[in-house]
């Protein structure tokens, strides 16, 4: 709704783009032009009442910042010229930054008379540190370009529509909760995958592992659609997630945790670095005591697991204690 929206005089109005707005998913869409009229009402009634201009001029270098850090951050380490070559018009890529958003981000655009007028928009949380936004950024983006295809894929290719549908876990992600919005992801999650590769040396062998564990089992056959990529095992032992042999793992610890006996080891991996961003959050826990880049072995009830820690999830609205991790089962 925001990047429909635009101010004239002392109100907010709908631009006549609407048709990205008002598109139907399986049969229904999240804004109607009835629902939309009745946001406006509020919306405008709530701008006047609050004097949210003065609000909004008062904290412009809190706003100032924010963009600022954001720009430093990612913004301009982005190869947006790589995006030309899937119809998208570099200088229409744009990104919104709220402070009011929740965790998640985002990707919406507003459609032009040819894919190189659309104007496509990133929107995402704001955050204390922005280094680690980059793949996030990158698949919101990709939207717009897996969108399309999955949709078309989703009714005429009917492997890809099994993959889609088998995916769905409304425990594991409840925000997923159709064949047709895996395929989005599938076909968004290979694209993001394809730019990491192509602009930051990303490894594909922990990328596709990251993918696989947050819930996509079928990314390399996805990506192998938009690629040449041949399948290739991908082994569930810790040297072939983290790509070494030399690790020693460390001293026991355990936890009970409601009656559930967890126990974990940290692993010594000597000279080798974790890059963190080349893995996919999957979980956030305060448990381990762990820092970025630290490695742990857990066990619970009787399954393992590969934690990666990969920063404070403070910035996230979480605790000082919580850390992302990067969770991959072990056999």
């Amino acid at each position: 709704m925001a990047i429909h929206l635009e101010k004239l005089e002392n109100s907010y109005s709908i631009v006549d783009n609407t048709d990205y707005l008002f598109k139907e998913l399986e049969g229904t869409a999240r804004w109607t032009p009835e629902n939309s009229v009745e946001f406006l009402e509020l919306l405008n009634d709530f701008y006047l009442k609050t004097n949210f201009s003065r609000f909004f001029r008062e904290n412009a270098e809190y706003y100032a910042d924010h963009s600022e850090r954001f720009a430093n951050d990612i913004y301009n380490s982005i190869n947006f010229q790589w995006f030309s070559q899937y119809g998208l018009n570099p200088d229409n890529i744009r990104v919104v930054v709220s402070p009011s958003s929740s965790s998640n981000g985002y990707g919406g655009w507003l459609y032009g008379e040819s894919p190189n007028d659309t104007i496509v928009y990133a929107a995402l949380p704001s955050a204390t540190d922005y280094s680690g936004y980059i793949s996030f950024v990158i698949h919101e983006f990709t939207h717009a370009i897996g969108n399309p295809i999955a949709e078309e894929w989703y009714t005429q290719n009917e492997e890809f529509k099994r993959w889609s549908d088998d995916s769905v876990d409304l425990t594991l992600m409840p925000n997923y909760s159709s064949g047709m919005v895996m395929a989005f992801e599938y076909v968004t999650r290979a694209y993001t995958l394809l730019y990491l590769y192509e602009n930051m040396n990303g490894n594909m062998y922990q990328l596709f592992h990251s993918e696989i564990a947050s819930g996509f089992p079928y990314i390399q056959q996805v990506f192998a659609l938009i690629t040449d990529h041949e399948i290739v095992e991908i082994g569930t032992e810790i040297s072939t997630i983290l790509g070494i042999e030399d690790y020693v793992i460390g001293d026991e610890h355990s936890f009970n945790l409601r009656g559930r006996l967890i126990k974990w080891h940290f692993i010594d991996l000597g000279d080798y670095e974790i890059m963190p961003e080349d893995y996919i959050q999957t979980e956030v826990g305060d448990l381990f005591g762990s820092q970025t880049g630290q490695v742990l072995l857990v066990t619970m009830d009787d399954s393992k697991f590969l934690y990666i820690d990969l920063g404070s999830a403070q910035h996230q609205g979480w605790s000082s204690r919580h850390r992302m991790y990067s969770v991959f089962p072990l056999h």
